[in-house]
């Protein structure tokens, strides 16, 4: 369980391109909802130039609950876009969140664990008009 004083250290390469935020939008946002896209996007685009914040930073910034924020979290790294590493010292715990980039659509739907995820989510009309209109080959799922 995460606590709000937690100690946390992000780690996050660069911001998105567009290519990468209309794949959030469009595969990532089903599968993380938008606890999770709150989560991610406050931790892609803050300052991070601090070797070590915590939780408390943010819960404020995203306007999330701490249950919250661990489902988002969660969901997160279920979908590939956190990693997270802790380490405890005492009675107090220390994390490493390493953000990763979305894959960009054409990469996601050829994602054997992704794009299955994403079309139980969408169901197969809504998957296959994403696929048609982002990749050059016809759906595969039937």
């Amino acid at each position: 369980m995460l606590k709000s004083n937690d100690g946390l250290s992000l780690r996050v390469t660069r911001t998105l391109s567009m290519e990468e935020m209309q794949s959030l939008m469009q595969c990532y946002l089903p599968l993380i909802g938008h606890d999770g896209v709150i989560l991610y996007l406050s931790v892609i685009s803050g300052d991070r130039n601090e070797e070590f914040t915590t939780h408390q930073t943010l819960l404020l910034e995203s306007d999330l609950t701490i249950d919250q924020l661990e489902n988002a979290r969660t969901q997160c790294e279920r979908a590939h876009l956190i990693r997270t590493f802790k380490k405890s010292v005492g009675d107090r715990d220390f994390y490493i969140w390493q953000v990763e980039l979305p894959l960009i659509i054409s990469d996601f739907m050829y994602h054997e664990v992704l794009s299955r995820r994403l079309y139980n989510s969408l169901g197969k009309s809504r998957f296959d008009t994403i696929k048609k209109k982002f990749t050059k080959e016809k759906p595969e799922f039937s």
